[in-house]
């Protein structure tokens, strides 16, 4: 958990870092199956910089299978 001042509002963030593993077992549980994973860069980033290299996000699209 972090908190950020910015003209003059704070603000609190919390993150929980689960592993791609334990999502890919949520989706399964769920009874979907994964249909793409992309991991987009953050444009606002210069090239080479550390998040190009880590991505912040990774989004995944999955699908219920048909019967």
């Amino acid at each position: 958990s972090d908190t950020f001042e910015r003209d003059g509002l704070t603000m609190n963030f919390a993150s929980v870092h689960r592993s791609l593993e334990d999502v890919a077992q949520s989706i399964f549980a769920a009874g979907l199956l994964i249909e793409r994973v992309a991991e987009p860069p953050d444009a606002s980033e210069p090239p080479g910089d550390r998040w190009r290299r880590l991505p912040l996000f990774l989004h995944l699209g999955a699908v219920k299978p048909s019967a």
